[in-house]
């Protein structure tokens, strides 16, 4: 059996200039065989929005890139 693939659940926030965007980890979510999705959150998103992606090493960036 393969074991559920799974994704980081972002929420971002952007600055109160709009210049800036911040990504938090606020959870994960695994994909299910039947390609349904099981999300647990840590926390609740302000904006009511989520952002569900693959993880990503961050190595391959810089400290100064934003990785998204």
């Amino acid at each position: 059996m393969e074991p559920a693939k799974r994704k980081n659940v972002y929420t971002i926030t952007v600055s109160a200039d709009g210049k800036s965007k911040f990504w938090n980890l606020i959870g994960h979510a695994f994909v299910n065989k039947d390609g349904s999705i099981n999300v647990r959150l840590n926390a609740l998103p302000l904006n009511g929005t989520l952002h569900i992606r693959d993880p990503q090493d961050k190595d391959t960036y810089k400290d100064e890139e934003t990785p998204f």
